[in-house]
């Protein structure tokens, strides 16, 4: 499985790296922004993001909603501390698959990777 990770916050990306390292991925690249998320989709090609809501030149709404348009099969999961927000609803309701709320556990993170893994070997 590819797994990209869009979040603005370095820390952020380093700790979900840590634990989507640990179901040994195919391979897991990063996104600073959404408009890089969405670059790096059309060329990587991920199974899995991880998208947080709020970041720079272009939000995880907006980038969700272009990835699900061009690439319906790459699960997006909205990973946010704003989890009953007016933007997370947003991304549900154009194609988000599943939302972790941060701060998230590991374990959380494992099970949405085992889901996603299980629904591409369908």
């Amino acid at each position: 499985m590819k797994i990209l990770i869009a979040d603005d916050s370095k820390f952020m990306r380093i700790k979900l790296r840590q634990v989507c390292e640990r179901t040994k991925p195919e391979e897991v690249e990063e996104a600073a922004n959404g408009l890089e998320a969405l670059q790096k989709c059309e060329t990587f090609k991920p199974d899995l993001v991880f998208m947080d809501v709020t970041m720079p030149q272009m939000n995880g709404v907006e980038a969700t909603e272009r990835i699900k348009a061009k690439y319906p099969q790459i699960k997006v999961v909205i990973c946010s501390a704003i989890a009953g927000t007016k933007m997370v609803q947003e991304m549900l309701e154009k194609g988000a698959d599943e939302i972790i709320a941060k701060p998230f556990s590991d374990d959380k993170v494992l099970e949405v990777i085992d889901m996603v893994t299980r629904q591409l070997q369908q």
